[in-house]
């Protein structure tokens, strides 16, 4: 949860001061039942609206991203961008903040690699890029947003 408050709610000036771009962390996101992992990096863009970029550890795909806060709900939006034989992704969901987690739901044009999923704050891998973590997340089982099953 102090990622997630740290990724976001620094982003917002909480702490009531200005917090350089450098000092940002990543908040990172599983997408249970999909296998992607979400590495966001957000900035704030004036009142509690925040927008920024990410990568999808599931293919190694770049990401737009928006958010905005009210209270404690971060409503989110994600454009993933096609790569290799995955698709475009768009998605959208809420995750309170206090706990990290939500419901999302993902949209692609072959429909059958998106649908519902819940989003859950995670531990950010240790380069919060591509390395080991899309390995290992791309040996599961699981389908990826924007693949064919």
């Amino acid at each position: 949860m102090r990622i997630l408050l740290a990724g976001f709610a620094f982003a917002l000036g909480v702490a009531g001061t200005e917090v350089p771009a450098t000092a940002a962390q990543p908040v990172c996101l599983s997408t249970l039942p999909f296998q992607n992992v979400f590495v966001w990096f957000v900035d704030l863009q004036g009142g509690n609206q925040l927008r920024g970029t990410g990568v999808d550890l599931s293919g190694n795909r770049p990401q737009s991203v928006s958010v905005h806060v009210t209270g404690d709900t971060a409503s989110v939006g994600f454009i993933t961008y096609p790569a290799g034989a995955a698709v475009p992704v768009t998605g959208a969901g809420t995750i309170a903040i206090s706990t990290g987690d939500g419901p999302g739901r993902c949209f692609s044009p072959d429909l059958a690699s998106c649908g519902e999923f819940t989003f859950a704050l995670i531990e950010c891998p240790v380069s919060a890029s591509a390395g080991a973590a899309a390995a290992e997340a791309l040996t599961t089982a699981r389908p990826a947003m924007g693949l064919s099953p």
